[in-house]
């Protein structure tokens, strides 16, 4: 029997085999074409990832990733893991430049 954990393939667990979340590297700003988040700790070599790949729309988005064959969460486990990322609602900005040539009317 081997000591400590064994991953699913058999072998003893190692830092190499033991996976960290991903996470979205960046908040996305709404643009109004497809768009998709870098992902942080994502390695498609070990990772299978499912879900709302892109986005259009100001909201939120769930992906799912998998652990593939020999590989694991750091927590032990190799069920699917939710991210969520998002695109926020772009700001408008409005400005205004005052003429001088305009006087306030006597009916306002």
């Amino acid at each position: 029997m081997a000591n400590g954990p064994v991953n699913v393939s058999g072998s003893p667990e190692t830092s190499a085999n033991m996976l960290d979340m991903p996470y979205a590297a960046a908040t996305l700003i709404y643009t109004g074409v497809k768009q998709s988040p870098a992902w942080i700790n994502y390695d498609a070599a070990k990772l299978d990832i499912s879900g709302e790949l892109y986005g259009i729309e100001a909201r939120a988005y769930t992906v799912n990733f998998t652990p593939k064959a020999g590989y694991i969460w750091r927590d032990g486990t190799q069920e699917s893991k939710s991210a969520v990322w998002l695109i926020n609602k772009s700001q408008v900005t409005v400005s205004m430049e005052a003429k001088e040539d305009l006087q306030p009317s006597d009916g306002l």
